[in-house]
């Protein structure tokens, strides 16, 4: 089965995101204040931990020392560009 690779492009958008305004805040749980979540967080909590995990792995391995993982506040993840 095909797959619609909505959080791939959910992945790329956050990437862009934070090397553009040099700076991501994302959330662990579907959060309005978050920058990015995955298009089914809504429905699907596991997906938002899933998208972080995808943000997580691309950056370190698309662009190893270029971020930085500063505040972690409750749910929030704040990633800085470097």
């Amino acid at each position: 089965m095909r797959r619609s690779g909505k959080t791939t492009r959910a992945v790329d958008q956050a990437i862009q995101t934070l090397f553009r305004y040099k700076k991501l805040v994302i959330s662990e749980v579907y959060d309005e204040r978050s920058d990015c979540l995955d298009p089914d967080a809504n429905e699907h909590p596991e997906a938002q931990l899933y998208f972080i995990q995808s943000i997580l792995k691309r950056l370190e391995s698309e662009h190893k020392g270029a971020y930085e993982i500063v505040k972690r506040n409750g749910n929030l993840i704040e990633i800085y560009s470097l």
